[in-house]
């Protein structure tokens, strides 16, 4: 509606007090009369041009304008001016008229694009204010519907924080009972370990008067009876020796013949239990005694002969190591192949010395 209204202002607007009349007309002939010709009409331009401004004349050529000032140029002009008066006013006239309406038409077209993007802009407003007064409302509305749903829960959230304030006060106080209890225990921890630090202490004090008295003498008396100890055991080493032998073979002897005893009492024993039984069941011990003899004998040469064959084995292996190719040995300066000298094995320099003749 502002925009119409604008427009129909622009479309009422009066033009009269910017009218030529026919006074302004015959002055302003009276003021160009004395004007030399107009070669080129100026313009004016009711258009914008690049610097924003209205109504600015420019000129498409410049005035030509006499610099001759002989006589002859003066009469010239004179006639001229006379010749041109009455055929430059109706021309003035027709210019003046056309250069209203074109201005007249451009400012119309104007002021129409104004009011149409006025228009769409207040469109664009209208349009905007609407979204935003919805916006409003459903925000409104969600609030007052947030409102009335917390609304009812406040009292139990009360309930529910006085709850919890009290549950926490009984735990702090319970707390405060245990930490109580705990500081009693640990109070009698400390009276204990700071007896026992005391009794520490003193045992310290003790041993470093011990260091630094009893000890060096017990140090000293420690390596003299070392040395003797040595001095002892180098002197009776020999007859330790012959002590060591001598039991060494007392021991066998003894063992020896604690075994010979321990035979005749099993003869013995089994002599007197084999009394009784008929001759057939001692004939058949008997052999079965010599054939576990037989046995034994049996298995120890059995194990006799593996040790042999496995000797006999390790000897093959080394024959066929030290067996050599036997064009080396044909032909040993030929080939030339010598053993490697690795870095772990030892030089041995075989050299001839010079035997010194018995002169």
């Amino acid at each position: 509606m502002a925009l119409t209204e604008a427009a129909e202002k622009l479309l009422k607007t009066d033009y009269s007090p910017w009218e030529r009349t026919k006074g302004s007309e015959s002055k302003t002939l009276r003021r160009t009369s004395l004007l030399p010709p107009i070669a080129k009409s100026l313009v004016r331009d009711n258009t914008l041009d690049n610097s924003g401004k209205r109504g600015a004349y420019h000129t498409s050529a410049a005035f030509t304008v006499g610099t001759q000032s002989s006589p002859w140029h003066k009469k010239g002009k004179r006639k001229s001016s006379k010749k041109s008066k009455a055929a430059l006013q109706p021309k003035e006239d027709r210019i003046l008229q056309n250069m209203l309406t074109k201005s007249r038409k451009l400012a119309v077209a104007d002021s129409e694009r104004r009011r149409k993007g006025l228009e769409e802009a207040n469109m664009g407003l209208v349009e905007t204010i609407k979204a935003q007064d919805a916006s409003a409302a459903a925000e409104a509305s969600s609030l007052l519907q947030q409102y009335d749903r917390f609304g009812g829960t406040i009292a139990s959230v009360q309930a529910w924080s006085a709850r919890q304030v009290s549950e926490a006060k009984q735990k702090l106080q319970e707390a405060k009972e245990i930490t109580a209890q705990r500081l009693m225990e640990l109070e009698q921890q400390l009276h204990a370990l700071n007896a026992r630090l005391q009794a520490s202490q003193e045992e310290l004090h003790t041993l470093r008067t011990y260091r630094d008295k009893e000890y060096p003498v017990q140090v000293l008396r420690i390596a003299e009876l070392q040395r003797e100890i040595r001095k002892l055991q180098e002197a009776h080493q020999d007859e330790r020796v012959d002590v060591d032998a001598l039991v060494d073979t007392e021991m066998e002897k003894l063992s020896l013949m604690v075994q010979s005893r321990k035979l005749e009492k099993l003869d013995k024993i089994a002599e007197s239990a084999t009394c009784c039984y008929p001759t057939y069941l001692r004939q058949m011990s008997l052999h079965n005694k010599v054939m576990t003899k037989e046995v034994l004998e049996h298995k120890q040469a059995i194990k006799d002969l593996e040790m042999d064959i496995a000797d006999l084995k390790e000897k093959h292996a080394e024959l066929l190591d030290s067996c050599r190719d036997r064009r080396l040995l044909i032909f040993p300066d030929v080939l030339l192949q010598r053993p490697k000298c690795l870095p772990d094995m030892d030089i041995i320099l075989d050299i001839p010395l010079a035997n010194s003749l018995p002169i």
